[in-house]
């Protein structure tokens, strides 16, 4: 039976998620999914819609001071809670100055 040359046809490693600039495993351990949900459960609301006068469920858990930058994983001081929309605009604010910088001439 024929069989392919070295280098063709393999798969490439999937790129690590760049807003997180590294592995996101932690977020499928027992302990940051017992945080979670121990955390939405007490803050059900997206705290950015509360302050914009909306009620709106929260579905993720946010890093106020992103991990990249030093924030504490497991802090609870530096979490909140937050809808889709308002986590996405957030991430990309806080990635578009690492990642969406025009070099200057």
């Amino acid at each position: 039976m024929p069989s392919l040359p070295k280098g063709r046809g393999r798969v490439k490693p999937v790129d690590k998620n760049k807003s997180w600039g590294g592995d996101t495993s932690v977020y499928r351990k027992k302990k940051w999914r017992e945080l979670r949900a121990f955390w939405i459960n007490g803050s059900p609301l997206c705290v950015e819609c509360e302050q914009e006068g909306r009620t709106v469920a929260a579905d993720v858990v946010d890093h106020v001071k992103p991990i990249k930058q030093g924030g504490g994983m497991y802090d609870m001081n530096n979490l909140q809670s937050l809808c889709h929309s308002c986590h996405n605009r957030k991430t990309y604010e806080e990635n578009k100055g690492i990642y969406g910088k025009e070099e200057e001439d």
